[in-house]
């Protein structure tokens, strides 16, 4: 809306208790993509003032709580490099423990539902790429991509609503395929509601999903594991990418 609507906004996101060093990029994407809409240059310096505050009040409370202005916080080391990129986005999307794909396999739309805005170039599906894009890169550059002991893909759990809104084109052009990769998501859910302990996995390259899917049959050996050393879950995952697309 008008001006005094903008500003209102922008100081009640400054306001809310989100902001943490993890999504400063998603802040600086959200403040560049209010920039380009049309409106006053007076409401474009309030909105960056208010992210700018807010980044000063971040590290006014850090170094309340640990003593150093730093974005590090209470980290005195943050693993995450552009170098680990290549590897880590695959093992986010196609690890048997901790990817996103082999427990929800309807996301893998996402992709043919992106190319089908881009040729229709449509640009309101910018921010939602943008947003998906940013949080799969930054889970995929951080050296501990899998989050601990965890259900899977709790790094890529922001950009799912973005991911969510790529897939609306793909889902109409294949109700079918989406259908059936969404129910096996589902089926991984009410397995999951009836035993937890099954998607809470450990770093040691055994899925217990499949596990419990077939005791005495080895389908971990389906999916890669990147924490195997060596380019073997890098060529598994190129053998899926291959299979899924055909």
């Amino acid at each position: 809306g008008g001006s005094r609507a903008a500003v209102a906004a922008a100081l009640v996101a400054a306001a809310l208790p989100w902001f943490h060093p993890k999504l400063l990029l998603l802040a600086v994407v959200g403040l560049g993509l209010t920039l380009t809409r049309p409106c006053r240059w007076t409401v474009r310096v309030a909105c960056a003032c208010a992210l700018a505050v807010s980044f000063a009040l971040l590290l006014g409370h850090f170094h309340g709580q640990f003593a150093h202005a730093s974005l590090r916080g209470g980290f005195p080391v943050i693993k995450l490099s552009v170098s680990l990129l290549p590897r880590g986005l695959l093992a986010v999307l196609f690890d048997r423990q901790f990817g996103l794909l082999p427990i929800a396999p309807v996301f893998a739309l996402a992709v043919p539902g992106a190319v089908s805005f881009l040729v229709r170039r449509c640009r309101a599906a910018l921010p939602a790429a943008l947003i998906a894009g940013l949080f799969l890169g930054l889970a995929g550059a951080f050296a501990d991509w899998w989050g601990g002991a965890c259900p899977p893909a709790r790094y890529v759990l922001p950009s799912v609503p973005a991911l969510a809104l790529l897939l609306a084109p793909a889902m109409k052009m294949r109700p079918t395929l989406s259908a059936a990769l969404a129910g096996i998501g589902l089926g991984v859910i009410g397995l999951a509601a009836e035993a937890p302990r099954i998607v809470h996995n450990r770093a040691d390259g055994e899925s217990l999903l499949l596990r419990f899917l077939a005791p005495t049959v080895d389908l971990n050996g389906l999916f890669p594991s990147f924490f195997d050393k060596g380019p073997t879950p890098v060529m598994l995952a190129a053998a899926l990418v291959l299979a899924g697309v055909a």
